[in-house]
């Protein structure tokens, strides 16, 4: 999946990179729009921040910002499951105890995961991986390298991996790991998945449409919690979305009242239908 800057975009911004030209691809007001059915992810008191998804509908994200632990959410689970840390990253500093924290940045088809960690709070003192089954790996550094350091940052349906670290001159530099060769200088950009024609369909229809109105209004969340605020539709118009995968699902995060990051993934219905009369989404 396409992997972000580390602050979240802006929608609008966020559809002008990934949408492409508008000539590219039929205007939206020609095709049948989606409704999302919406899907809670993890349990209401849960601080989660859905940071990738893979196009079987898997979710990585992270809890907490300051202290940060990377998990990982199956479609139909109740709850996420929290990915390990390196050894290590316990033992930083020399103390036994240790402030571990990790970051998870992307998931291919496979299942595997990649991001950061370290000690101390520090996340980006090792780009790691964990595979399907949830078991770390350190990807190691450059040879020569002047110091450890660095993170993961997307990884392909292959299993190619990209991201940073340091270099033998002390400098960040780029790097591409693969299973046969290792880590190794990449100086190029990171490589970015061409869309689907369902992803294109979902970004030309938020680039005209507010999320919220394509929500199903049956799917808005209800907060027992938050007994004052019962959103309508709109709660979803400043989703922070931070993903959208070939079959068309979103996912993204939302700030609550009481400060804690709630999840969300959204999965349209049907797909494009090319010359279609215009629709519009579920009325207000």
């Amino acid at each position: 999946m396409p992997t972000l800057p580390r602050a979240a975009l802006s929608l609008p911004v966020f559809l002008v990179l990934f949408c492409g030209p508008a000539a590219a691809e039929p205007d939206s007001s020609q095709r049948i729009l989606p409704t999302f059915d919406v899907m809670p992810i993890g349990k209401g008191d849960a601080d989660l921040r859905a940071r990738a998804l893979n196009d079987q509908g898997v979710v990585v994200g992270n809890i907490g910002t300051v202290w940060t632990a990377p998990w990982r959410w199956k479609p139909g689970a109740e709850e996420v499951t929290v990915l390990p840390f390196l050894p290590k990253w316990k033992k930083a500093g020399g103390d036994p105890g240790g402030n571990p924290v990790a970051k998870v940045r992307d998931i291919n088809d496979r299942g595997t995961a990649v991001g950061s960690g370290g000690g101390d709070y520090s996340p980006e003192q090792d780009p790691v991986s964990w595979d399907a089954e949830g078991q770390i790996r350190d990807l190691g550094e450059l040879p020569g390298a002047a110091r450890e350091g660095g993170a993961a940052e997307k990884i392909t349906p292959e299993g190619a991996i990209y991201g940073w670290t340091w270099g033998a001159d002390g400098r960040k530099t780029r790097f591409r790991w693969t299973e046969e060769v290792g880590m190794e200088p990449h100086p190029d950009a990171l490589p970015n998945d061409a869309p689907s024609p369902t992803e294109r369909w979902v970004r030309q229809a938020l680039s005209k449409h507010a999320l919220g109105t394509l929500v199903d209004p049956a799917d808005v969340p209800e907060f027992p919690v938050e007994e004052k605020f019962q959103p309508g539709r709109e709660y979803f118009d400043d989703l922070r979305i931070q993903d959208i995968n070939g079959a068309g699902q979103i996912i993204g995060w939302k700030k609550g009242l009481l400060g804690r990051h709630r999840s969300y993934l959204l999965t349209p219905r049907g797909g494009p239908a090319e010359g279609s009369d215009a629709k519009s989404g579920p009325a207000r």
